[in-house]
């Protein structure tokens, strides 16, 4: 992200939202060759998603970096796809992103845990994002703006700003154009 500042030059703030809905369920069934017509095994997939996201969400509540290390994580382990998200592994992966294992532990099981990120899903409902990676680009400084990015990559964000779709104005800040 400090490249996309640098090349951008203006301050770039992010949060990444997990998204657990049927077309991931989908997706994750096609990645790993199980099939979508199998109940039981769509359902382990789902409860698994589930838990990731809440895993995600419970890591960012002791700062969004942590967060996006431990979803970085989980994304370099669970590449290899014969590996479980078991327990084991998710205590590899929070002490792979510096957590507090404690507070991770309880915070994942919490109601509260479970409330942000359902508010997360709303959001992400509520401004039509399906897929993922999907970013909206926010202008703080214009509220009616937003750009919606599917199949996001942070050089599909500088190409928009280079294209007019964004523009940066003295301030440094992303507007709209």
């Amino acid at each position: 992200m400090l490249a996309v500042e640098r090349q951008l030059q203006t301050k770039v703030s992010y949060q990444f939202i997990p998204l657990v809905n049927m077309k991931t369920i989908q997706h994750t069934l096609d990645l790993y060759h199980l099939s979508r017509c199998h109940l039981k095994q769509r359902q382990c997939v789902s409860c698994m998603l589930y838990q990731v996201a809440l895993d995600i969400k419970a890591a960012s509540f002791q700062g969004g970096q942590h967060g996006r290390q431990y979803l970085v994580n989980v994304q370099k382990i669970m590449s290899d796809r014969t590996v479980e998200y078991t327990d084991e592994i998710v205590k590899r992966i929070a002490q792979l992103a510096n957590l507090d294992w404690a507070t991770f532990t309880e915070d994942r099981h919490s109601q509260m845990v479970r409330k942000s990120l359902r508010k997360d899903q709303t959001i992400a409902d509520d401004l039509g994002v399906i897929d993922t990676p999907t970013a909206i680009v926010l202008d703080t400084c214009d509220p009616d703006y937003s750009l919606l990015i599917h199949d996001f990559t942070y050089q599909k964000l500088i190409d928009c700003a280079r294209h007019g779709q964004l523009h940066i104005n003295q301030d440094h800040r992303l507007v709209h154009k």
